[in-house]
């Protein structure tokens, strides 16, 4: 793949935004979608459980009570990461939720907060440095991710910002019409580059 458009959710849009920095002349544009950008200056209450910083601890607790704690707190959790808008029904079958309530899901989750907030203020320094084209799609209802702290500065570095009104956190689920569009969009950019 040469120069492709990389498309990140979340704590994907960390993720994307770092391998663009580690090889920027590879990358042909970026798309974030209710992204990870900056550090968070009050961290929503559903990830206080994965906050843990032994790897031992993060372990043993995966592989004992985090799952069964988290399975009863599977509606109020999908209530917060989709608010405002509702959950699909079917959305731990069909979009793959239930993979997050198995041991190693709470394992690697605990260990990507923690490492991301470790390394997040670093990179948020370096994004002046990125020449591609970037776009960003906010909702305005993202109660996980504010977005003054996080997409919303990128408009500093040249990112093209939009915002969807009456929408939540998760977009690709909620507004698929709406990420294609912005992905397009980002594909037609790159290819101008």
């Amino acid at each position: 793949v040469s120069r492709p458009v990389l498309v990140g959710h979340s704590l994907g849009g960390a993720i994307v935004l770092a391998m663009a920095l580690e090889r920027p002349e590879q990358v042909g544009a970026l798309v974030l979608l209710t992204p990870l950008t900056h550090p968070v200056a009050k961290p929503n209450p559903i990830f206080d459980g994965l906050r843990v910083r032994s790897r031992l601890l993060r372990r043993l607790l995966g592989y004992t009570i985090a799952v069964p704690l988290a399975r009863q707190k599977t509606k109020e959790t999908l209530d917060e990461v989709f608010a405002p808008e509702p959950w699909p029904e079917d959305f731990g079958i069909r979009a793959g939720g239930v993979l997050g309530l198995r041991p190693k899901g709470y394992v690697t989750t605990s260990g990507d907060l923690v490492a991301v907030e470790d390394e997040i203020e670093a990179q948020a320094g370096r994004y002046g440095t990125l020449k591609m084209p970037g776009f960003v799609l906010l909702a305005d209802g993202d109660t996980l991710l504010p977005n003054a702290e996080q997409g919303s500065p990128l408009s500093e570095h040249g990112f093209t910002i939009e915002t969807l009104t009456g929408r939540g956190h998760m977009l690709p689920l909620t507004a698929p019409d709406d990420c294609a569009k912005l992905i397009r969009t980002a594909v037609a950019q790159a290819a101008k580059a």
